[in-house]
């Protein structure tokens, strides 16, 4: 009786997880599941909104510095990927002018998850993506 037991409970746990897990992956995709890429286009618009506010921040680009951060910004957006390399240029610019620029983009960004445009998903990689950007600025002017 012992083994009939321990038998049965093999077969049930061999049924249900290995059974079910090898079949899974063909499932899905018999079934034709797209990939959702909502997060991704969340996280696009999200980036491109906080890269305008941050060159509303910065006005008109008069001086050296915010000439230089404006540039950086509108290249930014153009691409809106964040994977840019800072010129030494704008390496040099008014550090007031780029905390400016900062503080607009978390700004905005926070407006744009309290207006639901975009879910927390996005607001994560986003905040995470703003806080890298900071740090990495603010490790190559030590």
């Amino acid at each position: 009786m012992h083994d009939l037991i321990v038998l049965t409970a093999f077969c049930v746990v061999l049924g249900t997880l290995v059974l079910q897990g090898i079949t899974l992956r063909p499932l899905v995709l018999a079934l034709g599941f797209e990939e959702d890429e909502s997060i991704a286009e969340e996280v696009r618009a999200g980036r491109q909104q906080m890269l305008k506010a941050a060159l509303a921040s910065l006005g008109e680009p008069d001086a050296k510095a915010a000439s230089a951060l404006h540039r950086e910004y509108t290249e930014l957006l153009e691409r809106a990927d964040g994977t840019g390399k800072l010129s030494p240029e704008v390496r040099k610019a008014d550090e007031t002018l780029r905390a400016r620029a900062w503080a607009a983009s978390r700004e905005r960004l926070g407006q744009l998850r309290l207006n639901g445009a975009i879910g927390d998903s996005a607001f994560q990689l986003l905040e995470a993506e703003l806080d890298r950007f900071e740090l990495d600025t603010e490790v190559r002017n030590r």
